[in-house]
């Protein structure tokens, strides 16, 4: 089986030797960094990342690993990110977020901790793959891809783009995940809690709710009658499929 390839960014010595071969360990192919710079480089010349674990501070730059959140998703909109730092402010947590990071762990957490919420990351982002690439392949065998049916919905193979009546939806990638949950459950009700479990993201509440305000907005851009998100009041939201 091929080495999943992991980009590790930490500029410690002793805690990126650790770390890295605790993932070595764990049958990842590491690419350990010390610095934003190096990180960038690699991410320009590598097109296979499987996941990617980023410290917060890097050198002098308190932000750094967050920044580089936002780098690395303009490469890889929907490849695993997740921060493993010490620095567990809530600013800096929300921050990691909107820019794109996945999961936000405490390195003084149990390794087995981290091993299992790296692997359920990279193992989700894996399935959600293969789920779109099934479906877009029973609907081109149907005549009846995203951008072949201007009346449906289409996640494209890669993940990286959401299409609706054959516009390109400009969505982050939280919010195509969100989307994509909602559309995978076929019409059933998700509640806010099932959106963080699957997604692996630790938000609260009211931050679900805004995505999905602005999930609905963008549909609506192209598509003002457009109803198939549909609030559950007490329990959650569904997909529910556009009357043709």
């Amino acid at each position: 089986m091929e080495q999943k390839k992991l980009l590790y960014v930490e500029d410690e010595t002793t805690i990126r030797n650790n770390f890295s071969e605790f993932f070595l360990a764990n049958g990842y192919n590491v690419f350990a960094v010390d610095s934003e710079d190096k990180a960038k480089q690699l991410i320009s010349r590598h097109a296979d990342f499987d996941g990617a674990v980023f410290d917060v501070e890097l050198g002098s730059n308190p932000f750094a690993g967050i920044e580089l959140c936002r780098f690395f998703r303009e490469k890889f909109p929907v490849i695993p990110v997740l921060i493993l730092t010490a620095h567990l402010d809530l600013d800096l947590q929300e921050m990691a977020y909107k820019l794109g990071a996945d999961a936000y762990l405490d390195k003084r957490e149990p390794l087995s901790l981290l091993a299992v919420r790296l692997e359920s990351l990279i193992k989700r982002h894996g399935q959600m793959l293969n789920l779109t690439s099934d479906q877009n392949g029973n609907q081109n065998g149907n005549q009846s891809s995203a951008a072949q049916n201007p009346h449906g919905i289409g996640f494209d193979e890669s993940g990286e783009g959401v299409r609706w009546k054959g516009n390109d939806l400009s969505l982050s990638p939280v919010r195509a995940a969100l989307l994509k949950q909602l559309f995978l459950a076929q019409g059933k009700t998700v509640s806010v809690y099932d959106l963080r479990e699957q997604l692996h993201i630790v938000v609260e509440s009211n931050t679900i709710v805004q995505h999905i305000k602005i999930i609905r907005a963008e549909f609506q851009r192209f598509d003002p009658e457009f109803n198939c998100i549909r609030t559950v009041r007490g329990k959650g939201y569904r997909w529910v499929a556009p009357v043709r």
